[in-house]
């Protein structure tokens, strides 16, 4: 990448400042039944044509489940790609990476586990009827084949930086929307804090993480390993996890399912929908992202999965530097 990167030393140093205890988080303040869970910004339906037919109360499932389902996102990206994928790194290559970057990867995978037990607890206190168990309900890509390379044989199957550094820049962005967001329930609001507090920490250890992985590899390896982190991305683009909050809109508002193949069409429509693409994977939402997939050119693909994605070739001779860019 032939970019200036925050030394690893100083990551190390940062993670031990701003080392933060779970009981920090207020949990026992509880979740309001009647808040919003996610900002308007992250609900799917409400880029949906077919929003308009749903009332207050219909809305506000919508937004709930859209904050559960994001809290499990995260669960599923940090357990089940990247802390399993760092693990392998650190036993197959940890003494190639030197100590400083060890002792970063080692802050990450702990917190990334911190990160995971405080959405859990975030979880069990909006919905302890749906988590009796720490069984995720909405996100269950843990066997898809993608994941089970990325995780097994990281040093060939390295699409895995790329999705780390996606959703840590992800992360920021969304904690941004539920900071601005009054609706939002303030424990759901302090939980995406605290998970912002290390992620944007996590995006500069993975710009090493490229570095190490990425640029070394072969051309041919890095165009087959963009393919799969197209075809990961392309899951996210063209959502499905909005029609499971269909049934739970119908069971309050049995009307509605009149309209059941009006919502689908919106719903599959959402690859093409301007307005939600530039919500969630734009320029815009993950600017330093964007600009890092520029200094590639096997990553010009993505032009054809990310409909908010055009790549900007002439930015490819520019250093990408964090510590300039605003993380």
């Amino acid at each position: 990448m032939g970019s200036p990167l925050v030394n690893p030393r100083q990551l190390h140093e940062q993670a031990l400042k701003q080392a933060f205890s779970l009981d920090a988080i207020p949990f026992d303040q509880g979740v309001s039944a009647t808040s919003a869970w996610a900002p308007r910004a992250f609900v799917p339906h409400a880029y949906l044509p077919s929003y308009e037919l749903l009332d207050e109360g219909d809305r506000a499932v919508c937004a709930q489940f859209a904050g559960l389902a994001i809290a499990e996102l995260f669960i599923y990206l940090e357990e089940a790609i990247l802390v399993p994928a760092v693990e392998q790194v650190l036993a197959s290559r940890g003494s190639a990476l030197g100590a400083d970057l060890r002792h970063c990867l080692l802050d990450l995978i702990e917190e990334e586990h911190k990160h995971t037990e405080m959405f859990w607890r975030l979880l069990e206190r909006a919905r302890p009827d749906w988590y009796p168990t720490r069984q995720l309900r909405f996100q269950r890509g843990g066997k898809r084949l993608a994941t089970r390379l990325m995780t097994r044989h990281p040093d060939t199957f390295i699409a895995w930086v790329w999705v780390a550094l996606l959703f840590e820049e992800l992360t920021i962005h969304v904690y941004r929307h539920y900071r601005d967001d009054a609706t939002v329930d303030p424990l759901f609001r302090e939980v995406h804090r605290f998970h912002m507090l290390d992620e944007a920490r996590h995006f500069r250890i993975e710009q090493h993480l490229l570095k190490a992985f990425w640029d070394p590899a072969p051309f041919a390896l890095r165009a087959v390993n963009a393919r799969l982190f197209g075809l990961i991305m392309a899951r996210f683009v063209s959502p499905r996890l909005p029609l499971r909050a269909l049934e739970l809109v119908f069971e309050r508002s049995p009307h509605l399912r009149a309209h059941e193949a009006r919502f689908r069409q919106d719903i599959f429509a959402l690859t093409h929908n301007d307005a939600y693409q530039q919500a969630y994977y734009s320029r815009d939402a993950l600017p330093l992202t964007f600009q890092t997939f520029d200094a590639y050119p096997e990553m010009d693909l993505l032009a054809k999965i990310l409909p908010a994605y055009t790549p900007r070739a002439n930015t490819r001779t520019r250093a990408f530097n964090p510590e300039t860019e605003g993380v």
